[in-house]
């Protein structure tokens, strides 16, 4: 049973050290300047090119980038940069499975934000969207409630990490995992 040091309240700080929500938030945004270029090719996308499918494609990489690196590598460039990792709660490597439980808050979010650009792709006007200050303004009078609501509640799960003492965020609790300090 050396494995479920997770499950012992008093062993767990001495041998596993829980990653802080500064050092995740650090590997978040080196995921985001990783993902830089698909961001700006994806505004590019919606004032000039106006490509549906491409709007589909480059909204769906974010995703399969973090289930693929933590499904395989147990982390993505941003949590190996940060020198942290996911594990499953018994202290195994986390598998593709648990990494599509763990991001399955994100992919309902993806899902409703693909929703959302599918609609703002067909409403009527959009083509004369071309500056970045319109696209907001667009996308307010088209309706895009429902994709802010779920924003809030992933940013709410990650919120979790300050208070919780296993340092988890509500995605983690749902997939029974944690991010942990690499030695």
């Amino acid at each position: 049973m050396e494995n479920q040091v997770l499950d012992q309240e008093e062993a767990y700080s001495e041998e596993i050290k829980f990653a802080s929500f500064w050092e995740r938030t650090g590997a978040s945004l080196i995921d985001g300047l990783i993902l830089l270029p698909i961001i700006i090719l994806n505004f590019y996308n919606m004032l000039h090119i106006k490509s549906l499918p491409l709007a589909i494609a480059l909204s769906l990489i974010f995703l399969v980038y973090k289930v693929y690196m933590e499904g395989q590598y147990g982390a993505t460039f941003g949590k190996r940069a940060m020198k942290i990792k996911v594990i499953m709660a018994d202290n195994t490597p986390i598998n593709y499975s648990g990494a599509l439980g763990r991001n399955a808050l994100y992919i309902f979010n993806a899902l409703v934000g693909l929703i959302s650009t599918i609609a703002i792709f067909n409403a009527a006007g959009f083509d004369a969207v071309t500056k970045f200050t319109e696209i907001g303004a667009f996308q307010k009078e088209n309706g895009d409630n429902f994709g802010t609501i779920t924003s809030v509640l992933v940013l709410i799960s990650c919120l979790f990490v300050i208070f919780d003492k296993k340092k988890q965020a509500l995605h983690d609790k749902i997939a029974k995992t944690y991010v942990v300090s690499v030695n």
